[in-house]
């Protein structure tokens, strides 16, 4: 029965995206929604998989930006941030110590230049800079 509900959120959370989609909105796409395996088993998603995420989310954010869409832009990069990332410092701190300071700077970056109205050139060499330090940091975590 359980299960079931969870199943029915997730269906119903994926129709409320698409219809936000139908009707010209931008879909949320920091907005921390569960893989489904962790809605059916309750089980929290792997380090890959929330940078896997987090690579996704910095995507939709600099999509945003360029769309004009400049507070959602902000407010998405800064989400990820917090529901992706940040979970996954003390594991990436005990594999390497520069890591975490290097990915938080572009993050900030990100934010600061995004708040700013910086080119889009500008946003899309941190974003590129993030997904490589983001996969690297996948990379460290995987052993």
């Amino acid at each position: 029965m359980r299960i079931l509900r969870r199943m029915n959120l997730l269906i119903l959370l994926t129709g409320l995206i698409g219809l936000l989609a139908a009707c010209g909105e931008a879909a949320p796409t920091a907005t921390v929604l569960p893989t489904a395996s962790a809605v059916i088993t309750g089980t929290p998603p792997s380090a890959q998989d929330m940078i896997k995420t987090a690579r996704r989310e910095i995507a939709g954010a600099v999509a945003l930006y360029k769309s004009g869409q400049t507070d959602a832009a902000y407010e998405a990069a800064a989400t990820v941030y917090l529901n992706r990332f940040e979970s996954l410092e003390a594991d990436l701190n005990k594999a390497d110590k520069t890591t975490v300071p290097a990915i938080e700077a572009d993050f900030k970056a990100l934010r600061d230049d995004i708040k700013a109205g910086k080119p889009q050139a500008d946003i899309d060499t941190i974003a590129t800079r993030l997904d490589a330090a983001l996969g690297r940091a996948a990379d460290l975590l995987a052993h």
